[in-house]
């Protein structure tokens, strides 16, 4: 059974992995490890606007492609994390291809840009 002090904790942890606040991924994934993988509070929405967020930084030249595929790494399948519901086929796309570049190729700008382009379409 759960606490509600614990779930807090973990939904602190999540929503800086998600954010990126301060760090790199590694940062946040090894705070997370401290709590079990399975969870059945009520998860962090992760909305197009985080996910845009964060290929915008990429873009900048503030995230490294390598950083970019370790955040997606730790975000997919996360039990405490789902999509929006809204963009959900979106996210669930942008998230797959850039945590699996062994089977999607690398990460690009042209990549990136072309996600954001097809969220500004409504593609999603």
């Amino acid at each position: 059974m759960s606490n509600r002090p614990d779930n807090q904790r973990r939904m602190d942890a999540v929503k800086r992995l998600v954010m990126l606040e301060n760090g790199s991924p590694s940062v946040f994934i090894e705070r997370l490890s401290e709590f079990e993988w399975e969870y059945n509070g009520d998860p962090y929405v992760l909305s197009r606007s985080d996910v845009s967020n964060i290929l915008i930084r990429y873009l900048d030249g503030k995230l490294r492609a390598e950083e970019l595929e370790e955040w997606a790494d730790a975000i997919e399948l996360r039990e405490d994390i789902r999509y929006e519901d809204e963009s959900e086929s979106w996210i669930s796309d942008v998230i797959f291809t850039l945590a699996s570049s062994a089977l999607n190729g690398p990460i690009t700008q042209d990549l990136v840009e072309g996600f954001l382009k097809s969220l500004d379409k409504g593609l999603n």
